[in-house]
C-alpha cells in the first residue's frame, strides 16, 4: 500500500528546523524542503517507510543534541501518525548524528565502506 506524504505531514518537523525553507516542492511521494545549506528530502519508500535524506552534511547542527532529538522524535510521530511502518534517516557522512541513531535503536540498512561502515540508512521499525 503506498502512503502519500504532505507538506502539512511534515510541518511539524519544518518547524523545529532552526533554518528558515527558502522553497518547499511538493509531489506524491515526496516533500523537497531547500534550506539556506542544503536540502531535505521526505519521501515515502516502498517499504512503507518515511526517508529522510539531506544533500549536504551541514544541513542541520547535528552537534545540537536536543535539537536532533526533536526532530527525530517529531518524524517518528508524523511517520506513524501517517500509517508508516517505520522511520529510515540517510546518513552519508559520518556526524553525531550517526551516533544518536544508534542510541535510540535505529539499525544501519545499507552501510558503506568510506567510515568504517557507520554511513549508511538508518531504520526504526514501529
Amino acid at each position: 500500500m503506498f502512503i502519500p506524504i504532505f507538506r502539512k505531514d511534515i510541518e511539524p518537523i519544518i518547524r523545529l528546523i532552526p533554518n528558515e525553507a527558502t522553497n518547499i516542492e511538493e509531489e506524491r511521494s515526496c516533500v523537497a524542503v531547500t534550506l539556506e545549506k542544503g536540502t531535505v528530502h521526505f519521501k515515502a519508500s516502498a517499504r512503507q517507510t518515511l526517508c529522510i535524506s539531506y544533500s549536504v552534511a551541514d544541513v542541520i547542527d547535528w552537534t545540537n543534541r536536543e535539537l536532533v532529538l526533536s526532530i527525530i522524535h517529531a518524524a517518528e510521530e508524523v511517520a506513524k501518525s501517517k500509517g508508516f511502518i517505520g522511520l529510515e534517516i540517510e546518513a552519508p557522512e559520518r556526524t553525531p548524528l550517526i551516533g544518536l541513531l544508534i542510541l535510540l535503536g535505529y539499525v544501519n540498512q545499507f552501510g558503506g565502506k568510506r567510515t568504517n561502515g557507520m554511513e549508511g540508512k538508518y531504520a526504526r521499525f514501529f
